[in-house]
């Protein structure tokens, strides 16, 4: 009887600790980062073979930074060449996105402050937040990225 008692107390415990986690734009899902996305100027691709992906948030003071790693893939016509299109996508915890670097690798991790990629340092391999947010450029592998809508 114990036993019971504490099954009927669990459930709903743990759909109010899902509702609260979950008010989020992001958990429902990439149709409402779509969305969000096509409303907010975003460049890219957003129909066809695509996938965006949250990798984590870094909290900077106040504000937090949801990273996503976004892929597309497709041709304009069938028979020709597939091109490919890989991004870091930077959006605020209030859904505003504020732009993207054009990348050619996923990140390996990320810290209380950076986005870490699996290249030498002396090339670039982090995007580090500071109190003013994401860097407008940074070095990464080499060359010179911008952070574009």
């Amino acid at each position: 009887m114990q036993n019971l008692h504490w099954k009927y107390m669990f459930v709903p415990i743990m759909f109010v600790l899902f509702a609260a986690f979950c008010t989020s734009a992001y958990c429902s899902g990439s149709k409402t980062i779509k969305s969000a996305l096509a409303n907010q100027g975003f460049s890219g691709v957003l129909t066809g073979k695509i996938e965006i992906n949250e990798l984590g948030v870094i909290a900077i003071g106040n504000t937090q930074y949801h990273i996503f790693y976004y892929s597309s893939e497709g041709s304009k016509h069938p028979g020709e060449a597939i091109h490919a299109s890989y991004r870091i996508i930077l959006m605020t915890g209030n859904n505003m996105y504020l732009g993207s670097y054009i990348v050619e690798d996923q990140p390996t991790r990320l810290t209380h402050n950076s986005i870490l990629f699996g290249y030498t340092e002396d090339l670039g391999n982090t995007i580090d937040f500071d109190k003013n947010g994401p860097p407008k450029q940074v070095l990464l592998d080499g060359y010179l990225l911008d952070l574009a809508k």
